[in-house]
């Protein structure tokens, strides 16, 4: 339930995140060792762009199928980022998945928004957010805020998301010197930064627009 309701609301805050289809009870209890057990379970139906993660390509590192990861760059090229008419496939690939995870992190700023577990698993390529487990919204501005209970390090705290998501970043980019020059991908991991900004700023400015229309809508 927390989840249905977390994506509508970052919707609505036009953050780019997966929706809430249905919500379906099983009648199940579900047992777990890290929450109060038992407690009634049930299958939550996302939809999404694409539920291809940066995990999903460490996957296929780690048992070393290479195939399987140019199969993956193709597929993502061809049917979420139009490039598959692209020279350079591979190194356009990854500038794309840069620039939109560096929107989504700015998307977090702004909107305060804590996901709390900014894994591999947990990062989309496409620039989705998703799987709302132990988020929290600010309630003022808190770059100390944590989510999930089990961070006790802070790791994936509020004033670290950015930093999370590019760490994220980076490790596909260890994949991906397989096909590209390390050169080439450390310049592209250097723009992050300032895309980063470029998108807080956008966003930033997007939202005090949209205010200034509204409250002159209403005078």
């Amino acid at each position: 339930v927390r989840e249905v309701l977390c994506s509508v609301y970052l919707n609505a805050l036009c953050v780019s995140t997966s929706r809430s289809i249905s919500l379906i009870e099983t009648g199940e209890k579900l047992y777990r060792n890290d929450e109060p057990s038992p407690t009634r379970s049930a299958v939550l139906v996302r939809a999404s762009h694409s539920h291809i993660r940066i995990g999903s390509f460490q996957y296929q590192a780690y048992h070393r199928n290479t195939k399987n990861i140019e199969s993956l760059i193709n597929y993502t090229c061809k049917n979420y980022f139009n490039l598959s008419t692209s020279h350079h496939l591979e190194l356009d690939f990854f500038h794309e998945v840069v620039d939109r995870l560096a929107m989504l992190a700015a998307s977090y700023t702004v909107s305060g928004f804590v996901h709390g577990v900014l894994n591999t698993d947990n990062i989309n390529i496409t620039g989705e957010s998703f799987d709302y487990g132990p988020y929290r919204m600010l309630e003022y501005y808190d770059p100390e805020k944590i989510a999930a209970y089990f961070d006790h390090s802070g790791l994936y705290k509020f004033g670290n998301q950015a930093d999370a998501i590019f760490w994220n970043i980076q490790q596909l980019a260890s994949i991906m010197t397989i096909f590209i020059d390390k050169d080439k991908l450390i310049d592209l991991l250097k723009k992050y930064p300032n895309l980063y900004n470029k998108y807080l700023i956008k966003i930033l400015l997007s939202i005090f627009f949209k205010s200034l229309v509204f409250i002159m809508a209403l005078n």
